[in-house]
């Protein structure tokens, strides 16, 4: 089936195919949660509601779930100190990065977060893109060698007389 297309319709097909795809890429980092605020967003809890008090305790880490915040540090990796340190035991074996917030009542928090991700997704789509790229020239050079062969077959053919 790919026979009967001729290569200007392929190039516009491709073409094509990587506007929509870059289009989805767009899309998704709009509609996706933001990273600059670590999941889980904020959780409406009204002052009454003691029930998720309880289970964190008076615990001033998870301040950032209930307050407003900005960040301080973005997020880096936990050094040894940290990770044997009694304080951020629990936030650098999580993810083994660290991000120092401060919330706007309680004061400076460092949560757990994650490295840029985003970063290393457009590298790998950009990768992607050089890797497919490469494709499409070995297989334009290989189908114009093919031809080659076929007209040089042809050619050799008509001057025989068969």
């Amino acid at each position: 089936m790919i026979e009967l297309l001729n290569s200007r319709k392929m190039i516009l097909g491709v073409i094509i195919l990587i506007i929509m795809c870059i289009l989805i890429v767009i899309l998704e980092g709009i509609l996706t949660e933001s990273e600059m605020k670590p999941l889980p967003q904020r959780l409406p809890v009204s002052k009454g509601d003691s029930s998720f008090t309880n289970l964190i305790g008076n615990s001033t880490e998870y301040c950032w779930m209930f307050e407003d915040y900005t960040v301080v540090e973005e997020c880096e990796p936990c050094t040894p100190s940290d990770k044997q340190g009694s304080k951020n035991v629990s936030i650098c074996t999580q993810t083994g990065f660290k991000k120092l917030v401060h919330c706007h009542k309680t004061g400076n928090v460092y949560i757990s977060c994650t490295p840029g991700t985003v970063r290393k997704f457009w590298i790998f789509l950009l990768i992607m893109l050089a890797i497919s790229l490469l494709g499409v020239l070995a297989i334009r050079q290989r189908v114009n060698y093919l031809e080659q062969r076929m007209m040089d077959k042809m050619q050799s053919k008509m001057d025989y007389g068969v």
